[in-house]
């Protein structure tokens, strides 16, 4: 599970839907869709809280334009087995970003250790834990 703190900037609401936007330490912004009640968010507001993706929920690719929460990162490490590739990734704002992608990506692409690959994390895959300490 990979894990990034920040400060919740704002949100929207619609019928149940809220639309956060977490304001990382980098000052990227990240977008987070939650079936919540605006209350939920008020209480947050303004406040540090943590945030949470799966590695299997991470889109990786050589070039990802015109989409939210989509960042650049390089290549820190390579695992890999029959089926698939543990990439560790490393971003401005955090601590190593893990993502698993199908083994094909990484040898179609040649990629390797100090490549800089794009992530993206759709807005519907990602958790809000607890607030830090």
């Amino acid at each position: 599970m990979n894990r990034l703190c920040g400060i919740l900037e704002s949100f929207t609401e619609q019928k149940g839907i809220l639309r956060l936007f977490v304001r990382l330490s980098s000052n990227e912004c990240v977008q987070i869709l939650l079936l919540e009640e605006s209350e939920f968010a008020e209480k947050l507001l303004e406040k540090p809280l943590e945030i949470g993706f799966k590695e299997s929920n991470l889109v990786v690719a050589t070039s990802l334009k015109g989409s939210q929460n989509t960042f650049s990162a390089e290549i820190l490490g390579i695992t890999q087995d029959t089926l698939f590739a543990r990439i560790s990734l490393k971003s401005a704002f955090c601590e190593p970003i893990n993502a698993l992608c199908p083994l094909a990506f990484i040898e179609e692409n040649a990629l390797k250790v100090g490549d800089c690959i794009d992530w993206h994390i759709p807005e519907n895959e990602i958790m809000v834990f607890s607030e830090t300490k």
